[in-house]
């Protein structure tokens, strides 16, 4: 604290905080100081929301609040600057408690100049390395990175560099006594001077390690050919594939004709025919099962390709170009292409087995600058964005934590800088590093959204995700769900889901507040940031549980009348007196979750929101309570029934029919910018009984408030009830009293219509007269009836439900 300005530290002093400051850098880091500097002027500041941990994804989440909050007030605090106290930079700190200080109190911070401290001597001097090392922290736990080449940093390494020279300079000036040379002591005596001139001995040196001596092992030094340089230009990995198509072609009896174009090799003599590039060419001519051959002769020869690649990792440019043709003119579905991807994917897999920073670093680097613009606009072709990616993913899967967090790093770099580096600028010095220096520390950029869109793809291709990767994945979502870009948020929403199905859900619930807000609060949001909201939450709706009996109320809480002393008094209340409210309860994430889903799925949403939403929710139309039509109207399942079928209720009649048709077996496909969603029909997923129970609750709720059921509602009511719910045998023994329930509901309106048949058109008079005669099948005739026509089996129905509302002793 000593750092710190007098002024600053009698403020913080002053404040009475619950932690001292004794190392700002350090103490400032993960954020929590700050948010209780904040919470003594701001009352909306809850230090509940905060952690005093000191993982990355705790700081993140920490500052991501901060963020928010100093922006309502105003008091805006530069990225830079957040990652600067983050990741605990040199002269982060100080910058930042200041503003907030200038913001909060008013008033200006007077820093005083500090006594002029002695010079520093030559000697103590830092080393080039410290300061490129102070210059790029690095976060915890990672050792190794790929080199971050880019031109800006390249350029500020070189800044520090020149100072450094400058100041080794400056100091050989103003000192030239400390570097001169010193005369030699003792230039007089002989070299090698001893006692008896004529009778010096050599004797033999052996090393203690090996039986040879030094003498014997520098001769066989001598005698030891020198080994072997890397092929030079196209020559290696281009003439090993074209040697494997070659051996397959003499095999099939394939010929092609003389192509001056298509040779490798360094010197004209030396050159050979390019088969590879001979068969792309011409492989619309050849047969199928030459073709197989030659592409199963490619796909095992991949183990042999590695060693090329570790010997000299430019090559892997060579193994690019030829097969750039097929990537350039061919779309993702054809066969070539397909055949090509899985040719990449297991030479990915091999190479990033034996060694993964080169197989990060050669793709990224070799392959990837070529489709940059691919990557970076993905809509107008997003199978070939796809099947990209899914190259990479094969290149960079490895188990190790480190690695990771460079994949990301990387891509994070490649996606959202514009001085992407490129192959010639890169890689071509040094392909092999043994010790890869690492990259800068996470930041948080604001152009991610490209980033986050990769993401969102690449966590379908995991598997099984160790922990402190799923904390990575999570970190960048956390992330992106705060940020403007509504891309962004969509691409983060789709990681927390993919996270959720991987078994993750635990994670994932620990952000359901942070995201009923973003619900509750982000009316007129982009369709697609509530579609996956929505995805979300139902994958998150089979991982909720009820509350226990254990911790749930089992009556409400009451209001009590204390005494002075504060225990209970039954008796007549006293003069002095205090009444104590209850305790309000504290909502479970499956409440949260519902009522989540009633803030971004309501009738007013758009109607690809509306179609998604009935599709991904079908699934949970089911019955959780055995009375459910009297059971209570707090219910938040029963209330997610009735807005469901107020949503789908809301649809045209078109689109409504659609969902309801039972025959419609090809799904429509909504393109979205982070996937594309398929929709289809919903009555094979939903459970009939659910549906009726829901549709029971949408007329209470019109009854409520508009007094009675419309024609019109009536109408779009049997409509479902006839297409969507009762197109099956629905009663058996088990369910018969909930049907009966379900008619009694909806026999009411249509009574009321029956009795005033000169409001009713032809339609809506056989909506009611269908609904009537399949209850009536249902409940009165477990059997069809047999030779009996349907004019006979209608009037039956009508003069059954005549009396109403007595149908049961009917």
């Amino acid at each position: 604290m000593a750092a710190l300005p007098r002024e600053l530290i009698k403020w913080l002093q002053s404040l009475d905080l619950s932690l001292p400051v004794k190392n700002a850098k350090r103490d400032f880091s993960n954020g929590y100081i700050v948010a209780e500097i904040l919470s003594r002027y701001w009352s909306e500041v809850s230090l509940h929301s905060f952690d005093n941990g000191s993982a990355l994804l705790c700081k993140a989440d920490n500052w991501a609040q901060i963020e928010k909050h100093c922006k309502r007030h105003e008091c805006f605090l530069t990225r830079e600057l957040i990652d600067g106290v983050i990741h605990q930079k040199n002269g982060a700190a100080m910058p930042m408690i200041a503003m907030i200080y200038n913001h909060l109190t008013g008033r200006t911070l007077q820093v005083t100049q500090a006594a002029a401290r002695p010079e520093v001597p030559a000697y103590a001097l830092p080393t080039a390395g410290q300061l490129l090392r102070e210059a790029h922290p690095t976060p915890d736990n990672v050792e190794k990175q790929i080199t971050r080449n880019t031109e800006q940093v390249k350029q500020h390494n070189l800044a520090i560099l020149q100072q450094h020279e400058d100041a080794l300079r400056r100091v050989k000036t103003t000192n030239p006594d400390r570097f001169k040379p010193k005369p030699k002591q003792n230039v007089d005596k002989p070299k090698f001077a001893s006692k008896q001139q004529g009778k010096t001995e050599l004797h033999e040196i052996t090393v203690k390690n090996g039986s040879m001596t030094l003498r014997s092992r520098i001769a066989d030094q001598d005698l030891q050919p020198e080994p072997t340089p890397p092929p030079e230009g196209p020559d290696g990995i281009v003439v090993f594939l074209s040697e494997v198509c070659e051996q397959c072609f003499n095999n099939s009896g394939v010929l092609f004709e003389d192509d001056a174009q298509a040779m490798v090799g360094t010197n004209a003599p030396d050159a050979r025919p390019d088969y590879v590039s001979k068969y792309l060419a011409n492989i619309h001519k050849l047969p199928k099962d030459v073709k197989d051959t030659v592409w199963e002769a490619l796909q095992n020869s991949v183990p042999e390709l590695v060693p090329i690649i570790c010997t000299r990792a430019t090559e892997f440019a060579a193994f690019v170009s030829c097969f750039q043709s097929v990537f350039d003119t061919l779309l993702p579905t054809s066969e070539v292409w397909v055949q090509v991807e899985q040719l990449y994917t297991l030479f990915g897999q091999a190479l990033v087995s034996q060694a993964p920073y080169l197989s990060l670093t050669v793709f990224l680097t070799l392959f990837m600058p070529r489709y940059r613009d691919h990557f970076l606009a993905h809509r107008p072709n997003a199978e070939k964005y796809h099947s990209f990616l899914r190259m990479f993913h094969a290149f960079t899967n490895h188990d190790n934590t480190s690695f990771r967090l460079a994949v990301f790093r990387s891509l994070q770099d490649f996606l959202s800088t514009n001085d992407a580096g490129t192959p010639s600028e890169v890689m071509l010095q040094d392909p092999i590093q043994k010790s890869v220096p690492a990259v800068n520390p996470l930041r948080l950029s604001s152009n991610t959204a490209p980033f986050l869109l990769a993401l969102a793809f690449l966590v379908d291709l995991e598997t099984a995700l160790p922990e402190e990767v799923v904390d990575l994945y999570l970190y960048y979502a956390i992330v992106g769900v705060g940020m403007p870009s509504t891309v962004a948020r969509a691409a983060s929403l789709r990681v927390f889901g993919r996270l959720v199905a991987m078994d993750c859900a635990t994670q994932v619930l620990k952000q359901l507040p942070k995201l009923k807000i973003k619900a509750e609060t982000a009316h007129g949001d982009w369709w697609e940031v509530d579609v996956q909201l929505l995805i979300l939450c139902s994958d998150l709706m089979e991982q909720v549980q009820d509350p226990s009996p254990a911790s749930a109320p089992t009556s409400q809480p009451e209001w009590r009348v204390l005494g002075v002393d504060g225990a209970a008094d039954d008796s007549e209340a006293k003069v002095d007196y205090k009444v104590e409210a209850p305790e309000a309860p504290v909502p479970s994430d499956k409440s949260m979750l519902y009522d989540t889903i009633k803030s971004c799925f309501h009738p007013a949403q758009s109607v690809p929101c509306r179609k998604i939403g009935l599709s991904v929710f079908a699934r949970h139309v089911q019955v959780q309570a055995a009375d459910f039509i009297t059971s209570s109207n707090e219910d938040p399942h029963k209330q997610f029934l009735v807005n469901y079928m107020e949503v789908l209720l809301s649809l045209p009649t078109t689109l409504r029919s659609r969902f309801l048709d039972a025959e419609q077996t090809t799904p429509e496909v909504v393109p979205g910018a982070v996937c594309a969603y398929e929709v289809s029909s919903i009555i094979g997923a939903w459970q009939p009984l659910a549906a009726a129970q829901g549709l029971c609750g949408f007329i209470h709720r019109k009854r409520k408030t508009k007094g009675a059921l419309a024609m019109a509602d009536l109408r779009t009511v049997l409509e479902v009830f006839a297409l969507g719910v009762l197109t099956k045998r629905f009663v058996d023994e088990t369910n018969r009293s909930e049907w009966m329930m379900v008619l009694e509901v909806i026999g009411e309106d249509m009574h009321k219509a029956l009795q005033h048949p000169s409001l009713l058109d032809d339609a809506l008079q056989e909506l009611i007269v269908n609904v009537i005669t399949k209850f009536h099948l249902e409940v009165m005739t477990p059997e069809m009836p047999l030779h009996r026509s349907l004019e006979v089996i209608q009037t039956a129905a009508l003069e059954w439900f005549s009396k109403w509302p007595n149908l049961s002793n009917a």
